[in-house]
């Protein structure tokens, strides 16, 4: 009878000996899952094994029962745990004000320092806020007050602008005085941009309050100099009001311009010019590049002044 050898050439896979002593006794679909998962490192499906998933699961149930295969139970996951619900500051009872006062002499500093800016004593919707923003925001007392500074010196203290402004500050961790600080000065750079941009209506002798617009406006990059041009082109169209700028920077940005010398080359070109209308293109020009006339750096560098001025006064009345 011929000998036969085992080639082990190719590399080798230790077999469980559980596993040989039980190999006589296993059907096709067994072995050829044990198989698999020594070669592959992991479980066949159904149709790598071209059988069913009830012979591929009996298969696996063979094998854990000799203990060939251990079967481990999957990880519950752990449910993050909830938030807790942060209530509303009009719902703080006046004996929890009261507790809250006896056990925090840094938040009797607190209300001292706010009465100090405001010039009279607390009321009770205006002590829930306050104690709401520092217990339960976690606002540092020095935060608050220049919050309330802020507001103060915008006219914008009421307590619903105070308790919507802290929430977002809490959202984005600005709860230390040097973060609301450095906050404070981006507020007051916006508000600067937005004023410069009124002032232009203004300056051309439009009246009304034009806040919502200039907001609009800032937010769509629009300069100073370049709201200046769409007030005069509206005049020469016997059209100036502040909807019908609005309009026209609307369009201007739609085209993609975005200084006020882009927009008088787009309205002069393709027109044939005499030497007067070209002088005065050329006075155009100058007022809008020159910075004789409508300087951004120069509107919102005062804005920028006006507001910290009104800032630092409340700052120093405290």
């Amino acid at each position: 009878m011929m000998d036969y050898r085992i080639n082990w050439d190719d590399g080798a896979a230790a077999i469980p000996q559980k596993a040989a002593d039980a190999a006589l006794m296993a059907d096709e679909v067994t072995l050829k899952l044990l198989f698999f998962i020594l070669r592959s490192k992991r479980i066949p499906t159904a149709e790598e094994l071209s059988a069913s998933r009830e012979a591929v699961e009996d298969a696996l149930n063979f094998w854990v029962g000799l203990g060939v295969l251990e079967k481990k139970e999957p990880v519950p996951v752990q449910a993050a745990p909830k938030k807790e619900a942060i209530p509303d500051f009009k719902t703080i009872p006046p004996a929890q004000i009261a507790e809250a006062l006896t056990a925090s002499m840094e938040l009797r500093q607190l209300f001292f320092e706010i009465e100090n800016i405001k010039g009279k004593p607390l009321n009770h919707t205006e002590q829930q806020t306050f104690v709401w923003i520092y217990e339960y925001l976690c606002l540092d007392p020095e935060a608050i007050v220049l919050l309330y500074s802020f507001a103060v010196s915008q006219g914008k203290s009421s307590m619903s602008y105070l308790s919507k402004t802290a929430g977002d500050w809490c959202d984005r961790n600005i709860v230390t005085g040097a973060a609301a600080e450095e906050e404070i000065l981006e507020l007051q750079r916006t508000a600067a941009k937005v004023d410069a941009l009124k002032n232009i209506l203004s300056a051309k002798g439009l009246k009304g309050n034009f806040s919502d617009k200039a907001a609009k406006w800032h937010k769509k990059g629009i300069t100073p100099e370049l709201a200046g041009y769409a007030c005069d082109y509206c005049a020469r169209n016997n059209k100036l009001t502040a909807d019908q700028v609005d309009k026209v920077l609307s369009g201007l940005s739609k085209n993609g311009i975005s200084t006020a010398a882009e927009a008088l080359a787009r309205e002069n070109s393709g027109s044939q010019r005499s030497s007067g209308s070209q002088r005065e293109s050329e006075r155009r020009q100058m007022n809008y590049d020159g910075n004789r006339i409508y300087s951004s750096e120069e509107l919102e560098r005062r804005a920028l002044e006006n507001s910290l001025a009104a800032f630092r006064q409340q700052k120093n009345e405290v």
